[in-house]
């Protein structure tokens, strides 16, 4: 299940209005699959700590599921916080006219987003357990 949600995690939060275009998710469809993508994981943790210990009673799954629902909380508001920091949280206009017809550019076209460092230690720390390598990768 983990490796699932590792590959299907990228796909489901990209939402790189230049690729999109008026096909990018809205805050409530954000937010949908963040706690989505939020339970996935805890639920492998889950998964993960009941194989490694087969005696794990409810109280102790429970106790998992508590501080994954906890991380999962403090993470959105630090992100919750660092959107209104940056100024960044105003509602963007999403023109929808187009969007039968709406095409991507092609992948020559668009500019290389940046990476921020936070996403370049997270990627460097699970690289190992990834298939693939990211150029920037030490």
């Amino acid at each position: 299940m983990l490796a699932t949600v590792g590959r299907g995690v990228p796909a489901a939060l990209c939402n790189d209005a230049e690729v999109l275009g008026p096909w990018v998710n809205g805050p409530r469809t954000n937010l949908f699959t963040g706690s989505v993508v939020a339970v996935l994981i805890a639920l492998s943790v889950i998964l993960t700590a009941s194989v490694l210990d087969p005696g794990l009673t409810a109280r102790q799954i429970l106790l998992i599921l508590g501080g994954c629902v906890g991380a999962a909380a403090v993470g959105g508001a630090w992100f919750l916080l660092f959107r209104l920091w940056s100024g960044r949280l105003a509602a963007r206009v999403i023109d929808r006219s187009d969007r039968e017809n709406w095409r991507m550019p092609q992948l020559a076209l668009l500019r290389r987003p940046p990476v921020p460092l936070g996403r370049k230690i997270a990627m460097s720390v699970l690289g190992p357990t990834w298939p693939w390598r990211p150029s920037w990768s030490p």
